[in-house]
This record gives C-alpha cells, structure tokens and sequence, in this order.
C-alpha cells in the first residue's frame, strides 16, 4: 500500500516553491525576492513543525524556553515591520 501521508513541505504548500528555487539555482539565477517566500506564515509555520519535531526540541535554550511552549500562530513579525519590511 503506497504511503498517502503529505510531507510537511506538501502540507504548508512550499513544495512547489522550493522545487522552483531549486531548480533555477541549478541555472545560476540571480533572486532578488527571497525575504517574501522567507518570512511567509507557511515558511515559518513549516519551520516551526519540523523544528517542533526535532529530537532535541524538549530540551529548554538558555531562557528555560522549550520549542513546545511556543504557539504558531499568530506569527507577528513586528521586527520586520520596525525595520519598514512589507510582505507582499
């Protein structure tokens, strides 16, 4: 029986994204828009799960912060918008 499950990439819809930046890299193509496909709630919410679901994720960072203590959503990106960033 073939595995039906979606990758994570499948399942936040990047995949499609990053099978294209991948192949233009392999033509050498300049980017000049990352930050947009960068700080994309489904970049970072893929982020987040594979983060989440890493071995070591249990364990606390120097704040005594675990991964699992931080909630997804809703993604704020204040600092880009400090800095004059707009997604879009």
């Amino acid at each position: 029986m073939k595995n039906t499950r979606l990758s994570h990439a499948e399942y936040y819809g990047m995949t499609e994204k990053l099978d294209k930046l991948f192949a233009e890299s392999k033509e050498n193509n300049i980017f000049t828009n990352l930050m947009s496909i960068i700080t994309s709630n489904d970049n970072i919410l893929l982020a987040y799960r594979n983060i989440k679901r890493n071995n070591g994720s249990a364990t606390a960072g120097e704040d005594k912060v675990t991964i699992r203590q931080h909630a997804p959503t809703p993604i704020k990106f204040s600092w880009l918008a400090e800095c004059g960033w707009k997604n879009g």
